[in-house]
């Protein structure tokens, strides 16, 4: 983004300069801003809504779509590429509540370790019973993965909860 901003920055002088009558004066590019000390690795991260709505949300919906739980009639996958797709979502959602376990997330909140690994253990098992095409078990996982899912909305995202109709 800096080269970019730099670019910008010579490009315009140079238009401008360009646009002036008479001589134009010499185009020198922008001073660098100084070094800051790296914020640290927390900084390249994405923020937790985004990672919500950008991995979390998307590999859910396929889980759950597959376990029939978002619509009324039976989603089970049909063929091999479908059972893959729903173990790599359910992986994806293993990694994620991997990754919510780090003490960065967990900081000052008592039971969001618990939480998460739930998350990972029911989202490692939906990802085991997918590759074994094991429908029954991978419903059985989906919902634990739904229950884990909804208590930490319940807790860290009331206002979600509601929106989604996870309330008590």
């Amino acid at each position: 983004m800096r080269l970019r901003r730099g670019t910008f920055v010579v490009s315009v002088a140079v238009l401008a300069a360009a646009c002036t009558r008479g001589e134009a004066p010499p185009v020198r590019a922008a001073a660098a801003p100084p070094f800051a000390a790296s914020p640290g690795p927390a900084a390249d991260l994405l923020a937790l809504n985004d990672v919500m709505e950008w991995v979390v949300e998307p590999a859910a919906d396929v889980v759950f779509a597959a376990a029939g739980l978002q619509a009324p009639a039976d989603r089970r996958p049909i063929g091999a590429p479908a059972w893959q797709a729903v173990a790599d979502a359910a992986q994806q959602l293993a990694e994620q509540g991997r990754l919510l376990m780090q003490p960065a997330f967990a900081t000052h909140r008592a039971d969001w370790q618990g939480l998460a690994a739930a998350m990972h253990r029911s989202a490692s098992d939906a990802a085991e019973a997918a590759r074994r095409h094991d429908a029954d078990r991978a419903a059985t996982a989906s919902d634990a993965l739904r229950a884990s899912c909804q208590g930490c909305h319940l807790r860290y995202a009331p206002a979600l909860a509601r929106r989604v109709g996870e309330t008590r």
